[in-house]
């Protein structure tokens, strides 16, 4: 069983390897939040959903300056994500 720490909590998640992440990324199309069907095919608990879920599909704030790299976010979109 594997844990993500998320502001100071622990969440386990079976069969999922969070070292290799892709559980959730920005997409690089309007900077929102996509979670992975790999997390949403377990048994979500409260934590997972308050933290994860609720916020699937919502933009995320940018900064002024200093903008996440288009080139990043795609990259991690397309081949870490694991959609």
């Amino acid at each position: 069983m594997s844990q993500i720490e998320f502001e100071n909590r622990k969440f386990k998640i079976r069969d999922v390897n969070v070292r290799n992440e892709g559980i959730k990324a920005i997409s690089p199309d309007d900077y929102s939040l996509k979670v992975s069907s790999v997390l949403k095919s377990k048994t979500i608990s409260a934590a997972i959903e308050s933290n994860f879920i609720a916020f699937e599909n919502k933009s995320i704030l940018l900064p002024d300056k200093f903008l996440p790299s288009p080139e990043f976010l795609d990259y991690h979109y397309q081949h870490i994500f694991r959609k």
